[in-house]
């Protein structure tokens, strides 16, 4: 069976914890995404959409195949960031950028192009090999973007910002299945990872 589900949870600095099954059929299971956030200092402080739990409907592994990790493929599901308090004084005018940061919570971003967060639960557990998941910034669906360069180039989620507009924004997000490396084949199991999120604004 090749299909998959997943659901990620992320917490500030936030753990971002995904995961799903693959198996051969598009049985009608799904997932969810649970999202909690807490402040530390120098950052910002968020609530996510859906009060964190987010569905991921089942797909079918085949439906990954030649989709880049830097395009966006249905299948997914959307989600927001909104902030709720940074530590800067927010009453004053001025200008900034708020940064959005992902992380592997354990290892690093995996996959031919390193813009994919790796399945944690290994074959021999039970997880789905070659799958993980695709975060993308969703601010303008016409030109989705994943949220790390290729190859080690970093974040690229930056907004520019003024202060006094900072608090009640809201950010979209998107995450969807993807095929780790290209040359590899698929096999079902579990999918399981974990992120972290940091929110920073300079």
């Amino acid at each position: 069976m090749n299909s998959v589900k997943g659901w990620p949870f992320v917490s500030l600095l936030f753990g971002l914890a995904l995961q799903g099954y693959a198996c051969n059929s598009a049985a009608n299971t799904s997932a969810t995404l649970d999202i909690n956030s807490t402040i530390t200092g120098g950052t910002c402080q968020v609530s996510v959409s859906n009060g964190g739990l987010i569905q991921l409907d089942t797909a079918p592994t085949h439906a990954l195949e030649n989709i880049r990790p830097d395009e966006y493929a249905p299948g997914g599901h959307d989600f927001s960031l909104t902030i709720v308090n940074c530590d800067v004084d927010l009453q004053q005018p001025g200008n900034g950028t708020l940064a959005i940061r992902f992380t592997p919570a354990v290892g690093a971003f995996v996959g031919d192009t390193q813009q994919v967060l790796p399945n944690e639960t290994s074959p021999a557990q039970g997880g789905a090999k070659n799958v993980g998941f695709a975060v993308f910034t969703a601010s303008d669906p016409a030109a989705m973007r994943n949220v790390e360069r290729a190859n080690g180039g970093g974040s690229s989620v930056a907004y520019p910002v003024n202060n006094t507009s900072l608090l009640n924004s809201t950010y979209p997000f998107y995450v969807r299945y993807q095929k780790i490396k290209a040359a590899e084949a698929m096999s079902g199991g579990l999918v399981y990872s974990q992120a972290l999120i940091e929110v920073s604004y300079d």
